[in-house]
């Protein structure tokens, strides 16, 4: 985003953000968009949006990293059931 152009970017940020709302990219720096053009509670909004979906992301790549990590059951033979 251009520093000096905030408002120009504002649309584009605000479809990238419609059309993914997961992307923690778009809405941070629609975020620093609305702060700079002085739009507090837009801007408080979009952080506060961005914080919750980047701990939520990094709480799935831990859930995802422990389940690849821990050792697997041993099965029965023509089974799903453990033995």
């Amino acid at each position: 985003m251009n520093k000096q152009q905030p408002q120009q970017a504002l649309t584009y940020l605000q479809r990238a953000a419609l059309a993914d709302p997961l992307n923690t990219e778009a809405h941070y720096r629609l975020a620093l968009a609305y702060r700079s053009l002085q739009r507090t509670e837009e801007a408080q909004k979009e952080m506060k949006l961005y914080q919750e979906i980047r701990r939520t992301k990094d709480h799935v790549k831990e859930l995802y990293k422990q389940m690849n990590t821990e050792p697997k059951q041993e099965t029965n033979p023509g089974t799903d059931l453990p033995n």
